[in-house]
């Protein structure tokens, strides 16, 4: 009798790192932001710099990273939050020539064929920015 009670129990499985936090992969101008100042080094438009994302902590984008696009002139960035809200100026941007697409909202077909114009041989499985 007792065994009947004793079924085994099976967790779901925990998705991989990209489906933790909120992800937008963006393609953006290479040195959209950023003075060039150590301080305020050139970056990828929509990231932080060092100061910016000090002052905003977890409620801020907390992680970011991006290749250069095959001519040099754009970058795929994913950008990482902790909550939608911290992404919202990427996601309702009009800047001209930029392109934002979300993980799990858009296909992964959609996202590399969008990437691969820009970059041939994009790999969304081993883009990923990485969170401490």
């Amino acid at each position: 009798m007792m065994s009947l009670c004793l079924l085994p129990v099976w967790s779901q499985s925990r998705g991989g790192a990209h489906a933790l936090y909120e992800r937008v992969i963006a393609i953006v101008p290479v040195n959209g932001a950023g003075a060039g100042s150590a301080a305020d080094p050139k970056r990828p438009m929509f990231t932080p710099s060092p100061a910016e994302a000090k002052a905003a902590g977890r409620a801020g984008i907390i992680s970011w990273h991006y290749e250069v696009s095959d001519d040099g002139k754009w970058a795929i960035v994913e950008l990482v939050a902790t909550n939608r809200a911290a992404l919202q100026p990427v996601l309702s941007t009009n800047a001209p020539g930029v392109s934002v697409l979300e993980r799990g909202r858009n296909s992964r077909d959609d996202i590399e064929r969008a990437v691969k114009h820009f970059k041939k041989d994009f790999d969304l499985d081993k883009f990923a920015a990485r969170v401490q």
